[in-house]
């Protein structure tokens, strides 16, 4: 490559870092930036698309970025030996849920040894890209489960809102 710099007058090394070091500064201004700066991103983005592959293809890529940054309402049941700061959650109010002990298979003693009294509940949000996983609810020591969709979410990403005490207890 060196002999074709030479050859052209150019320096593709140079160019090279120069296109890293804006990728770079690009990424970082997207998840750590302002809404001014996120939005310069999002549109030098859609910009550099549209042109390599049309309006379709950059309007799906902007709604991809709008919906990593959208935020969703979670719940957390827990009590006894489950504590609050735990990875299982549920996009959905247990209080609307019939026999949510069941449905979300909670604990409850069996062969995990492990006990949920469901005698609180937390309120929170998340953002849609800290969610790391989505699926229906495992079933465990007798209990269904299968009945709610379970988020993994590490709770150090989770705004919490609210915990309640609840009576009767999940």
């Amino acid at each position: 490559m060196m002999q074709a710099d030479e050859a052209l007058g150019t320096n593709s090394m140079q160019a090279a870092n120069a296109v890293v070091t804006s990728v770079e500064k690009g990424a970082n201004d997207l998840v750590n930036g302002n809404g001014i700066e996120r939005g310069k991103v999002i549109g030098n983005t859609v910009s550099a698309v549209v042109g390599a592959k049309g309006t379709t293809a950059a309007t799906k890529a902007v709604s991809t970025a709008i919906k990593a940054n959208k935020t969703t309402k979670v719940f957390r049941v827990f009590g006894g030996d489950a504590k609050p700061n735990g990875f299982s959650w549920t996009p959905e109010n247990p209080k609307n849920v019939p026999n949510y002990r069941n449905a979300a298979g909670l604990p409850s003693g069996g062969a995990s040894g492990v006990t949920n009294t469901g005698r609180f509940v937390l309120e929170g949000t998340v953002k849609n890209k800290s969610i790391i996983k989505t699926k229906l609810a495992d079933p465990l020591d007798g209990q269904a489960g299968g009945g709610v969709i379970e988020f993994i979410i590490n709770p150090k990403n989770v705004t919490v809102k609210r915990v309640s005490g609840v009576n009767p207890e999940f």
